[in-house]
């Protein structure tokens, strides 16, 4: 067995129980350049179509996107620095034919059956990223021939970790989120109006909108949040 096999494998057997898989997973944005195998790929969407869905309509849709040409395009687009240096992922695409607009179906099932899908790719030992910050959903239909009545809800980058991801502590234990029959927290309140999201929701909406974004990339870089996990 390589060396790569022999770390997935030696995670895999380090989370025998849920809690394990639960706890131990974060997100990994350095992969090595090892492909997935088309079985794996079988195993991680047979786990990710378990999830519950919105009338049980089940509607997802999976690609899988190895294609360098493709990868590159995502990042040159608009998308995540990070996607310049990946090797493979999955696009998650959900139908978007529903009356419960209110509360989002695609999205709610489009979500499920992305954090199963993550959690057992950290059982098998595979690093992994859910990322949102993708081109306009127009131009990834266009891109990749996807009918108008299935949106992207998800891009997740997908490979075998450089290194053991860092475990970073919760940003809130259960005490502060959790509370029974009403909202019952002490968080200090919001300002009714937030003029620097205002701003930054404005911006990334322009910076779409222009046809040639491309050109802006060093000027847009510098206000994306940036990770070195």
């Amino acid at each position: 067995m390589n060396q790569i096999g022999s770390l997935a494998n030696a995670q895999a057997e380090s989370l025998r129980t849920f809690d394990d898989v639960v706890f131990h997973r974060r997100t990994s944005r350095r992969y090595l350049p090892e492909r997935l195998s088309s079985e794996v790929y079988e195993t991680l969407i047979s786990a990710a179509v378990q999830a519950p869905s919105a009338c049980n309509r089940q509607a997802w849709k999976f690609i899988v996107v190895d294609d360098r040409e493709l990868l590159r395009w995502l990042f040159e687009q608009g998308g995540a620095s990070f996607l310049d240096h990946v090797h493979q992922g999955i696009l998650v695409l959900y139908c978007n034919r529903t009356d419960n607009t209110a509360y989002g179906d695609p999205i709610q099932s489009a979500a499920a059956a992305t954090t199963i899908l993550q959690l057992k790719a950290s059982e098998m030992g595979i690093g992994s990223c859910w990322v949102c910050h993708l081109p306009p959903k127009r131009e990834i239909r266009r891109r990749f021939r996807i009918p108008a009545y299935y949106d992207p809800m998800a891009f997740v980058t997908l490979g075998y970790c450089q290194r053991e991801p860092f475990r970073r502590p919760r940003k809130a234990d259960v005490a502060t989120v959790l509370s029974y029959n009403r909202f019952d927290f002490t968080d200090p309140p919001m300002p009714q109006i937030d003029w620097g999201m205002w701003c930054r929701r404005w911006g990334r909406r322009l910076y779409y909108l222009f046809p040639w974004r491309r050109g802006l990339y060093p000027w847009a870089r510098k206000y994306e949040k940036k990770f070195y996990d």
